[in-house]
């Protein structure tokens, strides 16, 4: 049984790093939007060489959480739970706290 979980992990891998390659359909938005957070995140350090303001965070946070919402939707071949690590590991980069209640960050 346990090849077979290995091989289902597997072919689970490849699929969610063909959608990251080249999304199709409802992946596109979620791996466009998923970039330019991180994208944005990057540029304000390098500019600033700080975390994100007061009002970027608010404006960043509120994107995460809602990006975060979508992966409840159809994700293709996306890996809902990779996508929403990465999201709260990129906010973690910016000083945002995703597992704490809207508002308290």
């Amino acid at each position: 049984m346990t090849d077979l979980n290995e091989i289902t992990k597997k072919r689970q891998n490849e699929q969610h790093r063909r959608a990251l390659m080249m999304p199709e359909g409802f992946e596109k938005p979620l791996v466009m939007i998923s970039r330019a957070l991180r994208i944005y995140g990057d540029l304000y350090i390098e500019k600033y060489t700080e975390q994100l303001g007061d009002q970027a965070r608010l404006g960043f946070m509120e994107i995460c959480h809602g990006l975060i919402t979508l992966l409840n939707g159809n994700t293709g071949r996306l890996s809902a739970g990779a996508i929403d690590s990465d999201i709260r590991t990129t906010a973690a980069g910016q000083g945002i706290n995703l597992d704490l209640l809207k508002g308290e960050n």
